[in-house]
């Protein structure tokens, strides 16, 4: 089972992406939001929370500090990574032959912390991130990563209806700054990733002869 996971700024287009690939006939993919609603059910969170934090043992010690050096905001993102890896660690050894596409994962919500906390920089959960990297992406992990124009994922950003993300609220001169500084540690994110498993595009027909491929 392969999971591509979509990385990228709001508004650059993840969703619409992910909705569209499920839609067409020619990718045989489905949704890991689908897993997750699947996994809803309080007893199967507690499970798969258990499940992660198992897989992330050897980091123990780094995670209850990280929890606990973090606000209530991130924390949430931290639970969910958790949860995630536990998931995607029994996607792992799935045997079934399956495309999963997911526009909010774990890396997203690894960059969603570190522009919400002013203090810390890509070094302090860079375990966190090495850790995913090296036993996930790769075995059964691919990763788009959907880099545009920062001056147009703005202006898409300020012509949608609704915001409910990292820049909720933002006026326009403040999300000029945060955009910038959110595209720098996205960049950081990115450049460890191993290039033989990342995918820079925003480009449909060709992200469906990547994923095709895969």
């Amino acid at each position: 089972m392969i999971v591509i996971e979509f990385f990228g700024l709001p508004a650059v287009g993840k969703t619409t992406i992910v909705n569209k690939l499920l839609a067409d006939q020619a990718v045989a993919s489905k949704s890991f939001k689908q897993l997750q609603h699947a996994n809803n059910k309080i007893f199967r969170l507690v499970k798969n929370f258990l499940f992660g934090s198992w897989v992330l043992k050897k980091h123990s010690f780094r995670l209850v500090h990280l929890f606990f050096s973090i606000d209530n905001r991130s924390r949430t993102k931290l639970i969910n990574i958790i949860i995630k890896i536990g998931i995607l660690n029994n996607l792992r050894v799935s045997h079934l032959n399956e495309t999963v596409v997911c526009d909010q994962l774990v890396l997203q919500d690894l960059w969603s912390i570190l522009v919400h906390e002013p203090l810390f920089e890509l070094n302090d959960i860079k375990w966190l991130l090495s850790f995913y990297v090296r036993k996930f992406v790769g075995p059964n992990v691919r990763v788009i990563y959907m880099k545009r124009d920062l001056d147009i994922v703005k202006s898409q950003y300020l012509t949608r209806s609704e915001n409910n993300d990292i820049f909720k609220g933002t006026n326009e001169t403040e999300l000029d700054v945060k955009m910038q500084k959110s595209h720098k540690i996205m960049c950081e994110i990115v450049s460890y990733l191993p290039e033989q498993h990342l995918k820079v595009s925003t480009d449909y027909n060709r992200l469906v002869e990547y994923i095709n491929e895969n």
